[in-house]
């Protein structure tokens, strides 16, 4: 997990720590402390599952699209992070990224796909192959520019 410990993010981690799951942490307020963009994606890049917390600062239920969302998928490892309507309405669920509503079910999800690593890697191949045809920095600036008529 990359991202500051704040709001909802230390309990359900500590609830993933403390049913087996090893988790490594990187941002502000958590042992590993922040890593900068390069260490970021070394990380990512060789993670079998990147996992995600979507809600919002101190929220458990109210989501919002996040650039760790899109830097995840890139990678090509697992992402799975929590079920938001708007990053489902962009990725198939189930087939190029996993999400969960309740920390039981992430837990589940985790082992599951720990175990059966063809799958895992199936999925994180084409949540980045997706990724990368529809959410890079040149396309989503082109799309909005035209948007606005400037090109």
């Amino acid at each position: 997990f990359i991202g500051n410990r704040y709001g909802v993010r230390g309990s359900i981690i500590n609830f993933l720590i403390n049913n087996g799951i090893q988790v490594e942490c990187y941002g502000d307020g958590w042992e590993n402390g922040s890593v900068n963009a390069r260490r970021n994606c070394e990380l990512s890049s060789r993670a079998k599952i990147i996992f995600g917390i979507g809600s919002i600062g101190h929220c458990s239920d109210v989501y919002t699209l996040k650039l760790r969302d899109f830097d995840a998928l890139m990678t090509g490892s697992l992402y799975i992070t929590h079920k938001n309507p708007d990053l489902c309405n962009l990725f198939d669920e189930g087939g190029e990224f996993e999400c969960y509503i309740h920390p039981i079910e992430a837990l589940n999800k985790i082992n599951f796909y720990l175990k059966h690593s063809g799958i895992r890697e199936s999925i994180g191949r084409r949540g980045r192959e997706k990724a990368l045809k529809f959410h890079t920095w040149d396309i989503r600036l082109k799309s909005t520019f035209r948007q606005l008529d400037l090109i």
